[in-house]
C-alpha cells in the first residue's frame, strides 16, 4: 500500500484555500484534430503550502470543461464546500477532498486541483517527495516527443529536436486527411516507434482506414481517434490493427478502465493516463495499479501544464508499470512558454526526465509570476 493510501483518513488543519485563474501565451500554436491552441488557461488551487494545476483551456475543444465553468465549479462549489466541512470537524482528509469527485458530476480536470494541492500538501507536512507519497520506485521517467499537426518541414524539424534530447518515441497529432502524409513522412526520415492520436476525430466509418495505416506503417500505437468516451470501436480497431491502442478522453476514472478491459483483445488495451483529466492522483494510482495486474499498457500524458501541473504526472510517471511499453508525455514547459510558474523548472536528459526528490511539489513555486499571469484570484479562511 502506498503512503498516500495510508493516510487518506488522516486529519489536516488547513488555514487557506486560494483559486486563481492564470492565462500563459504559447511561443507558438499547438494544433490537434480539434483545434489551434495559441493561449493556455488554468486553474490553480492552493491549499496552505500545497499546490494544484487544472490545466483547462479557454474554450471546452478537449473536454466539457474551460475556463469559465472551472471558475464556476471552484469558487461557488467545491472550495465552500471543503470550507463547510473544515468548519464543522476542524480538519479535512483526504478522503474528503477525493469526494468533491462524487458530488459534482464531471468536471474532474477543474477538481484535479483540489486534490492535487491537498496531496501536495500532505507530501509537504510528512516531508516526503510527492513520488514516495504515490508509492513511486523510480528516479527519472523515459520520454515520448509530442508533434502538433503542422507542415512537413514542421514535422521533421521536431523530430530532429527529439532525437537531439535522446526521445526515440515520436508522437504525429493526426485527423481525417491529415494522417497518412505525416506518417509517411516521419518513416522515410527514420523515425522507427512511432504512434499517432487522434483526439477523437475519427469515426466509426474510418475503423479499416485506420487499422490499414497501423498494419502498413507498423505503428506502435494508435491513441484515441474515435470519440471521447467511446471503447467499443476502440476495441474493434485493437483486434485488427495488429498495435496498442490507446484510450485518451474515454478514461475519466477507474471504472471506464475495468469498462475498456471487456471490450479489448488482452494484452491491446494502453490508457494514456492524465492525472487532472482523471481526477487527481490518488485515481490515477488506482488506474496504474489495476493496469499493471492487468496487463495494460499506460503512460503518462500531458495538457500543456506548468511545472505546479507537471510535479503530479512525473511522480505518477514513477510508479511501477507506467511507462515501461509507452513511454511518457512530460515536456518541459518552456518548450511551449515563454516562461514558467517554478523558479527551478526541469529539462530532459537523455530521453528523460528526473523524478523530483525534494518534499511535496518538488519545484518552489514562482509567486511573482503567478502574479503576473493571474486573471483573477479568490481566496477563502474557515472561520475561527
Amino acid at each position: 500500500m502506498a503512503p498516500i493510501e495510508e493516510a487518506l483518513d488522516e486529519p489536516f488543519e488547513c488555514n487557506r484555500i486560494e483559486v486563481r485563474l492564470i492565462s500563459l501565451p504559447l511561443k507558438k500554436p499547438f494544433t490537434i484534430s480539434r483545434g489551434e491552441i495559441k493561449r493556455k488557461g488554468a486553474l490553480l488551487v492552493r491549499i496552505d503550502e500545497g499546490w494544484g494545476e487544472a490545466p483547462v483551456l479557454p474554450e471546452p475543444i478537449y473536454n466539457e470543461e474551460d475556463s469559465a465553468t472551472a471558475w464556476h465549479i471552484a469558487v461557488d462549489l467545491a472550495a465552500p464546500r471543503l470550507l463547510e466541512l473544515h468548519e464543522a470537524r476542524g480538519h479535512l482528509t483526504l478522503r474528503d477532498v477525493c469526494s468533491l469527485l462524487d458530488w459534482i458530476r464531471g468536471h474532474r480536470v477543474t477538481l484535479s486541483a483540489f486534490t492535487s494541492a491537498f496531496t501536495v500538501m500532505v507530501a509537504e507536512r510528512k516531508h516526503m517527495p510527492l513520488a514516495k507519497l504515490l508509492g513511486g520506485v523510480k528516479d527519472r521517467v523515459r520520454l515520448q516527443h509530442s508533434i502538433g499537426l503542422g507542415s512537413l518541414e514542421h514535422l521533421r524539424r521536431e523530430i530532429e529536436y527529439a532525437w537531439s534530447l535522446g526521445i526515440e518515441v515520436i508522437k504525429l497529432k493526426v485527423k481525417p486527411g491529415r494522417d497518412e502524409e505525416q506518417v509517411s513522412y516521419a518513416r522515410r526520415l527514420g523515425a522507427e516507434k512511432l504512434t499517432i492520436d487522434g483526439n477523437g476525430a475519427y469515426s466509426y466509418r474510418h475503423l479499416s482506414h485506420l487499422a490499414q495505416l497501423a498494419r502498413r506503417y507498423k505503428l506502435w500505437e494508435v491513441e484515441q481517434p474515435f470519440k471521447p468516451y467511446d471503447k467499443v470501436y476502440h476495441g474493434k480497431l485493437a483486434s485488427i490493427a495488429e498495435c496498442t491502442v490507446s484510450l485518451d478522453e474515454s478514461v475519466t476514472s477507474l471504472e471506464d478502465v475495468v469498462e475498456a478491459l471487456e471490450v479489448f483483445p488482452k494484452g491491446r488495451l494502453g490508457v494514456n493516463i492524465k492525472p487532472p483529466r482523471v481526477g487527481g492522483p490518488l485515481e490515477a494510482l488506482k488506474i496504474a495499479k489495476l493496469s499493471q495486474e492487468a496487463g495494460v499498457h499506460t503512460f503518462v500524458g500531458g495538457m500543456l501544464e506548468t511545472s505546479i501541473g507537471r510535479a503530479v504526472n512525473i511522480a505518477v510517471g514513477s510508479l511501477r508499470g507506467v511507462g515501461e511499453y509507452l513511454t511518457s508525455d512530460i515536456s518541459p514547459p518552456l518548450e511551449f512558454y515563454e516562461e514558467d510558474l517554478v523558479e527551478d523548472t526541469f529539462t530532459v536528459k537523455e530521453g528523460c526526465v528526473e523524478v523530483r526528490s525534494k518534499p511535496g511539489l518538488g519545484f518552489q513555486v514562482d509567486h511573482a509570476k503567478v502574479e503576473k499571469y493571474t486573471v483573477k484570484a479568490k481566496e477563502f479562511k474557515p472561520r475561527s
